[in-house]
């Protein structure tokens, strides 16, 4: 990737500046490290580091995969939502690599744990305990090796930012009726442990073998004039009574933006973990810091 700079044809680099606003809901796609582009254009447009803006800084975002002798993973990426950001992943790990995190977390599983707050939103944050009410899963902490390095570096290009951004990655495994109830990954004003919110997450769909589980966002409404491909990602019929849905698929990705331009949490990014029926369901969570 260290040559991306000298191979991005100029109609690509124009397409990503000029693109029209009203693509939200249809198929708008790049494929890889070309993807990195669109994302800077559609990414952190007020964010407070201006360099993100920059074409050059982009570019040498996408080198860090390079860097450390990555091998190439040809994701695509689909442009559900604009404004929030929503952007759906197709094959953003590899089989190889979704099952090198599972083994890589498998002898860690806990019960899984809900933050301490004031209310759902989040604010204030007095530690973590488990809630099987709100919250019934195995999670554990992935350790850091090569491949793990690969994909971070994959997260971070995607965004343009550095991997010091990121927290550890987090490996989930949901069995029969386990869910996860409606909640934020951002914490909100009242978080001051870190100084830091969760600006984005990643949520990697690493194995499902199940029914149900579905990932849910109640209170993002499904667009109205949607492209039909869309409807093998989100369960439209269900989307368009309940709130946004999306299919479990492994190996793909769903990224959204947490907060705001003034660094406020997004209330429309609410989601779920809907309980499965019968099988299992392996994620990951990869969540960026605010700078």
């Amino acid at each position: 990737m260290a040559s991306f700079v000298n191979t991005v044809p100029l109609v690509l680099m124009l397409y990503v500046v000029l693109m029209p606003w009203w693509t939200m809901g249809q198929d708008v796609m790049l494929v890889g490290e070309e993807a990195i582009l669109m994302k800077q254009a559609l990414t952190f447009q007020s964010d407070e580091t201006e360099a993100l803006r920059t074409p050059a800084h982009s570019y040498r975002a996408a080198s860090l995969s390079a860097e450390l002798g990555c091998p190439y993973q040809p994701y695509r990426a689909h442009v559900f939502s604009e404004e929030p950001l929503m952007i759906y992943i197709e094959d953003f790990v590899s089989l190889h690599e979704a099952e090198h995190l599972i083994e890589l977390a498998t002898p860690g599983y806990s019960a899984s744990q809900v933050s301490l707050s004031d209310d759902i939103e989040g604010h204030g944050r007095d530690g973590e305990a488990v809630n099987e009410e709100a919250r019934s899963s195995q999670s554990a902490f992935v350790t850091d090796d090569a491949i793990v390095a690969c994909i971070e570096a994959r997260a971070t290009d995607f965004q343009g930012v550095s991997t010091s951004r990121l927290e550890r990655f987090q490996v989930v495994r949901y069995g029969v009726s386990d869910f996860f109830g409606p909640h934020y990954d951002w914490y909100g004003v009242g978080y001051h442990e870190y100084g830091k919110d969760r600006e984005t997450t990643f949520f990697v769909y690493l194995a499902a073998n199940c029914t149900g589980g579905a990932t849910q966002f109640p209170e993002w409404p499904l667009p109205e004039h949607l492209d039909d491909w869309w409807c093998g990602i989100i369960n439209c019929e269900r989307s368009r009574r309940e709130g946004l849905t999306y299919n479990v698929r492994p190996g793909d990705a769903l990224f959204w933006r947490n907060l705001d331009d003034d660094g406020h949490g997004i209330h429309q990014t609410l989601h779920a973990g809907l309980p499965l029926a019968s099988g299992y369901k392996i994620g990951l969570n990869i969540w960026t810091q605010s700078k």
